[in-house]
């Protein structure tokens, strides 16, 4: 295999891999909305349909983000 099909395939490898994270990104933003709405339980009080799941998806899309390698950077320098 050439460099030049080397090339190519990491691209292409590249481009796919990115398409993927951004379908995740998306897709862990629906969960984090549906999670988060409000809903009525039986005794009248409004409580979220599933703030653990909701917290989960955010602190993934935070991790994809980067957002606390960021905050561990402030932290050490």
């Amino acid at each position: 295999m050439s460099a030049t099909e080397i090339r190519a395939r990491q691209n292409k490898l590249s481009r796919e891999l990115n398409i993927s994270a951004q379908d995740k990104r998306a897709t862990l933003w629906q969960i984090a909305q549906f999670c988060s709405e409000k809903m009525e339980r039986p005794d009248g009080e409004l409580c979220m349909r599933n703030p653990k799941a909701a917290t989960a998806a955010i602190t993934e899309l935070n991790k994809m983000e980067g957002y606390y390698r960021l905050q561990e950077a402030a932290l050490l320098g």
